[in-house]
């Protein structure tokens, strides 16, 4: 099965049109009442819409990405992604889940034994891999290219390289993050993301994206990326996200978002904020898959929805409807 090509390996585990759903797992000291409370507004969204997986990051201090962004409240250790899934599992056993894992922070070694516990004692062989903040050569752990080589030629091949035994096959499906702004002279995103598939990626998720310039680039020119390099065309889970006030904006800001200051007055100068940002969000998504129809290489387009704080759950089961529609 690792062996698929990577559009068809998508389909066949989440859809065709696959939709995430990214929730923050909860802060360690989170009572009971805040555990119950989510685990009811996930049931209202899998009433109200079909959602192919459950987006799980992991949370790290990091720093802003932005002046114009601001983060008002302090950083707080959460739940690992790994434990929380099964957590969510007594109450949603048949839903898909998907984790994060920021790979540069152990020895490989490490980092070995625990893709391997991960996928053997907890089950779970959907992974974002995901690196630092400073470039890969800071970090004395795996690059984002090599964890996913240790994955798709090692792991799933039943492989260890680091470690003195061997393992039973892995079946993940790796994924990593592609930021749609990112654009440089050199390693330019469309080439970051064509070596991340050569060393084993399946898909991306993107950064919060809010409109559709930066988007349709990218693809276009990774179109004519994969199509030189003779890459395989990866599945792209575009992330957009509910936006209620301005707090919202500061923080998408302050995670390096671009939001274009006329989308910013157009909002948050309307009656109904979030369902101007929800209409924006469905055209974004909209002009993405016009533009990868059109294309030589297109890749398999999803959508993941986030959502700025607990406050905004409801908003994003409303986005979530949106976007499934669309897709």
């Amino acid at each position: 099965m690792p062996n698929q090509p990577r559009i068809a390996r998508i389909s066949q585990r989440f859809s065709d049109k696959p939709l995430l759903f990214e929730l923050i797992p909860p802060e360690l000291d989170a009572d009971e009442q805040e555990l119950k409370l989510r685990i009811n507004k996930l049931s209202e969204l899998f009433e109200r819409s079909r959602v192919d997986g459950i987006n799980l990051p992991e949370i790290r201090e990091e720093q802003s990405k932005s002046e114009k962004g601001q983060r008002k409240s302090s950083f707080k250790p959460r739940y690992q992604p790994r434990e929380y899934a099964q957590q969510l599992r007594t109450h949603f056993p048949n839903q898909k889940i998907i984790i994060c894992r920021v790979v540069v922070h152990n020895p490989p070694a490490v980092e070995e034994e625990w893709l391997i516990e991960t996928a053997e004692n907890y089950a779970l062989e959907n992974l974002v891999v995901v690196g630092g903040e400073q470039e890969a050569d800071a970090y004395n752990g795996l690059s984002v290219p090599e964890a996913n080589r240790l994955i798709r030629e090692n792991l799933n091949n039943g492989k260890t390289n680091l470690l003195n035994n061997s393992a039973n096959p892995t079946d993940y499906l790796i994924g990593n993050i592609c930021i749609p702004t990112r654009r440089l002279s050199s390693l330019d995103e469309p080439e970051r993301i064509s070596y991340k598939i050569r060393c084993g990626a399946d898909f991306f998720t993107t950064q919060i994206i809010t409109e559709a310039g930066s988007a349709t680039k990218l693809l276009e020119d990774l179109d004519l990326e994969l199509g030189e390099t003779g890459t395989d065309s990866p599945a792209i889970f575009w992330s957009f996200a509910p936006i209620a006030e301005k707090k919202d904006i500061n923080f998408m800001r302050w995670l390096g978002v671009k939001i274009p200051e006329a989308l910013e007055r157009k909002i948050l100068n309307s009656k109904n904020p979030v369902d101007v940002s929800i209409d924006e969000s469905a055209k974004v998504l909209e002009k993405i898959i016009q533009t990868n129809q059109r294309l030589n290489n297109p890749c398999l387009i999803g959508a993941n929805i986030s959502f700025m704080g607990m406050r905004n759950f409801d908003n994003a089961i409303r986005l979530t409807e949106r976007l499934r529609e669309v897709l």
